[in-house]
């Protein structure tokens, strides 16, 4: 007898979804990131903020920073644009200093 929860069975299928589902984001962001660093002059991926930090409710699948000419900035705003949707929201943001492409030695 169970209490508290689905039968094991229906819990494993709940688990197997949602890492499945976590595992189809992820390739989702790693294919958004190389497809905005591939238009940039350079990019770099933060970690994700928390939800309690970013105030929103959904999951970060991205933070990332992208050194973009200024010649290509509505390129790359275009870009970004066609790779959201279908629940994936892109926000961008800037332009902030380049402090995130400079490396400490």
């Amino acid at each position: 007898m169970q209490v508290g929860g689905a039968p094991p069975h229906r819990r494993r299928t709940g688990l197997s979804g949602r890492e499945q589902a976590r595992r189809q984001a992820l390739q989702r962001a790693d294919h958004i990131h190389r497809a905005l660093t591939a238009l940039a002059a350079a990019g770099r991926r933060h970690h994700a903020q928390a939800a309690r930090l970013s105030g929103r409710h959904q999951w970060m699948l991205l933070n990332g920073a992208y050194l973009v000419d200024e010649s290509r900035a509505e390129e790359f705003t275009e870009l970004a644009g066609r790779l959201g949707g279908d629940g994936v929201r892109i926000r961008l943001t800037g332009p902030w200093a380049p402090y995130s492409f400079t490396i400490m030695a």
